[in-house]
């Protein structure tokens, strides 16, 4: 039995209110879409502390992989001191249902600063692979291997991004787990949960969003807001935040 609640939000209201004037001028993105399927979207990255200003910009590629699950793509590029910090990643999903809480079974990423040419400047190169072992999360580099104890469900931040997408509502449960920041960063207690479902009207017209938080150690606390067809539209804390611009089943 769903508990859903529908409220109406302005714009102009937490947490909407911190990407300012740029919600009001929101598309509305109209037709089908199916979360679970493969997809491809792209987020503007913009921070918040003085209006929006564009500082980078994520591509997400969902594939659905034949003998089940998952893999998801990540291209991620932002500005840097010097230049611009280019990021692949490429995380591999399990099989899962509907709603499920997905732990990822391995994942790999590369990110290196390039100058205002386009070459590698030195020194700032990194790769890794990492896989789920009894044990804990083995990471693998040109270095040698490590091992990241982690006990419970955990989840990687570009992960969220789709996972947020396939959740029930307000029928969601508070999900405690570990947050893998930034591939590597081991960041404990975090907790993901259904915060409300909102009615506002943006200028391209009225909208809904579904609305979760998640809260937790080493992160500003998040608020992702999902349209009723499963685009993640919006990612805010009120330091930065991701703006979707373009989603496609492939």
């Amino acid at each position: 039995m769903s508990h859903e609640t529908i409220v109406r939000r302005s714009t102009s209201e937490f947490p909407l209110s911190t990407v300012a004037g740029a919600a009001k001028r929101l598309p509305i993105f109209g037709g089908k879409f199916d979360p679970a399927a493969s997809w491809k979207k792209t987020w503007s990255q913009v921070a918040l502390a003085s209006g929006v200003q564009q500082t980078g910009t994520v591509t997400i590629t969902r594939r659905v992989q034949a003998a089940g699950g998952a893999v998801l793509e990540v291209v991620f590029d932002k500005n840097h001191v010097g230049g611009t910090m280019h990021l692949e990643g490429r995380i591999v999903l399990p099989p899962h249902r509907p709603g499920e809480f997905v732990v990822p079974r391995s994942w790999s990423f590369q990110r290196v600063v390039i100058d205002g040419e386009n070459r590698p400047i030195d020194d700032t190169a990194l790769r890794k692979r990492a896989t789920v072992e009894q044990d804990g999360i083995r990471f693998r580099d040109d270095h040698g291997t490590t091992t990241l104890p982690v006990k419970g469900l955990f989840t990687l931040n570009w992960s969220l991004f789709d996972l947020v997408t396939r959740l029930p509502g307000a029928e969601t449960p508070v999900t405690e787990f570990t947050l893998i920041d930034h591939f590597d960063q081991r960041k404990p207690h975090h907790r993901l949960c259904y915060r409300e479902t909102i009615d506002t009207t943006l200028d391209a017209g009225d909208t809904r969003f579904v609305c979760y938080d998640q809260l937790g150690f080493g992160v500003v606390p998040t608020t992702y807001f999902v349209d009723p067809q499963g685009r993640l539209i919006l990612a805010l804390t009120g330091l930065e935040g991701y703006i979707l611009q373009s989603a496609e089943n492939l």
